[in-house]
């Protein structure tokens, strides 16, 4: 009666040793979480200069910290006219960041099966947009200036003569002499040299430093600085009109 007794232990034995030399089902392999596990991203770049670009890589492994060289990255920029992203290779862990045409921080995001890797580069460098004439510069003469009883409507009752409506500006100030300076050498508007010029001067209330007289125009002074600005930047530039 003690032989089944020995036969059942023995096969019961046998079958433990089977499970643990198998680790389980699959043939003693351990299956880990499939899929991307981390991102890692080789050396970002944190600036570009203006119309720079650059490539980056970002590695993505596997649970076991394996390279998987065809898990497929996307990627994604907060700011596009800042920096533009795009693809170098099929897989995409190589993308091309080229600057945009404006300066500031963007945020790079790459993604695969679930991980991100993010990094911020700053585009510096690039050089404003030219100014409009008809844009920028006489909208400033219209809130400011060309009013009735200013430099609006009747030129008789305009100092100097000088009308700022939209129609007459431009070919009234730009290569045109200041009639309140006696040499007729100072231009109201000089191409290239804000400083020089005598309407600039006149709303800065510096027109005694070019010979000129009378009172700062607009009469309140109150052009807002940064209005100055443009108008300098835009004498600065050549005093196109576009």
């Amino acid at each position: 009666m003690r032989t089944p007794l020995v036969t059942i232990t023995l096969a019961w034995s046998l079958a433990a040793l089977a499970l643990v030399a198998g680790g389980g089902c699959g043939g003693g392999r351990f299956s880990g979480p499939s899929g991307p596990q981390a991102m890692t991203l080789e050396s970002p770049p944190d600036s570009l200069p203006a119309q720079g670009s650059v490539n980056v890589t970002v590695e993505v492994t596997d649970f076991s910290g394996r390279p998987m060289t065809t898990a497929q990255v996307t990627w994604e920029t907060s700011a596009p006219e800042v920096v533009a992203v795009s693809p170098a290779i099929p897989t995409g862990q190589t993308a091309h960041l080229a600057a945009g045409p404006k300066d500031g921080p963007a945020t790079i995001t790459a993604r695969s099966g679930g991980q991100v890797a993010a990094f911020t580069v700053t585009v510096s460098g690039n050089r404003p947009r030219p100014l409009s004439f008809s844009a920028d510069i006489q909208p400033i003469f219209t809130r400011s200036c060309a009013q009735p009883d200013c430099h609006g409507g009747d030129p008789a009752n305009a100092g100097e003569a000088l009308l700022l409506e939209p129609a007459n500006s431009y070919d009234q100030i730009v290569n045109v002499p200041a009639r309140q300076v006696r040499s007729g050498k100072v231009m109201r508007v000089l191409p290239g040299q804000p400083d020089a010029s005598y309407l600039l001067a006149k709303m800065r209330n510096t027109q005694k430093n070019l010979g000129g007289h009378g009172s700062q125009m607009p009469r309140e002074g109150d052009v807002p600085a940064e209005d100055l600005a443009k108008i300098a930047r835009w004498i600065e530039d050549g005093a196109q009109r576009n």
